[in-house]
């Protein structure tokens, strides 16, 4: 792991902020936030993709370097992002949210529109708490979401910590069980050595400092946001694979409609992993065009 890819920020209350840069450090900078379980690892394997972009990805409150914050909501995550942003000297950036980090991302379209250039979901999660929230999610997903809504702190906290045990002791094992009911479009996407080993560290990375973020998080995106997907006034770019079973197209669909300025692109027979192949469009629809 090289020094570029295991950066920490002292926060003002005192919890550690880890994050990564790749990419040109004088290119157009982007923010990247990563997947459920995932970290501050997950990048673009493609190193020609970052031509010109200044990529930052950042581990999230309890995973990989980042210190684990008590009771977190979504709207406490822009002061960090803002704080790591004016520690690199960063005024106005472009963010991405994979998956689990389009709330993220949302929530920074939310609280710091002034700081963004562009916004961007991929595959991205929608709010738990509307209609029809999980229609056409995986078993896997639909069981994690009601234990972490309906459960004692502490038990969630063990179930994921034996996750994290799983991908720290035999990680391909771990993935492969996981992602055992993929649909085809994600196993072609996951196919690619490159891409898995990836994906594979940034995963193993989460759990680096056990499981409480994970827990946290996943008990988070039951609960209320905190802001109305209406009142996100800058322009939101998504991407959605009408195959995904993680977060089903509805979302993406719900998502569109409901943000005042979206525009959804939906990709024919792609599940929830084709960012892994697609990077590089992705990336230069949110920075080529500031």
């Amino acid at each position: 792991m090289s020094a570029e890819s295991n950066q920490t920020l002292r926060l003002e209350d005192g919890r550690s902020l880890g994050y990564a840069e790749w990419g040109d450090a004088s290119g157009f900078p982007l923010v990247h936030f990563h997947g459920s379980s995932s970290s501050r690892l997950e990048h673009p394997v493609q190193q020609d993709v970052l031509a010109g972009v200044r990529l930052v990805t950042i581990d999230r409150p309890g995973h990989g370097l980042s210190d684990f914050q008590p009771e977190r909501r979504l709207l406490d995550w822009p002061q960090d992002v803002a704080a790591l942003a004016d520690h690199l000297g960063i005024e106005r950036f472009a963010v991405s949210g994979w998956s689990a980090g389009g709330p993220y991302a949302l929530a920074c379209a939310y609280r710091i529109p002034e700081r963004l250039t562009a916004v961007g979901l991929v595959s991205s999660f929608g709010p738990y708490d509307r209609p029809g929230a999980t229609a056409g999610m995986d078993r896997f997903n639909k069981v994690a979401l009601a234990m972490a809504r309906r459960m004692p702190w502490a038990v969630t906290r063990r179930l994921t910590g034996m996750m994290g045990r799983a991908f720290a002791k035999d990680p391909e094992g771990a993935a492969r069980r996981r992602f055992a009911s993929a649909p085809a479009p994600d196993q072609q996407a996951l196919s690619d050595p490159q891409a898995t080993d990836m994906l594979l560290a940034s995963m193993v990375e989460s759990f680096r400092a056990g499981s409480d973020g994970s827990a946290w998080e996943a008990r988070l995106f039951t609960l209320p946001w905190g802001f109305r997907l209406q009142d996100i006034a800058i322009p939101v770019a998504l991407w959605h694979g009408d195959a995904d079973i993680n977060s089903p197209i509805g979302t993406g669909e719900y998502l569109s409609r409901t943000i005042p300025d979206a525009s959804l692109t939906v990709l024919p027979d792609e599940g929830h992993f084709f960012i892994m192949s697609r990077w590089g469009e992705i990336i230069r629809h949110l920075t080529e065009a500031n």
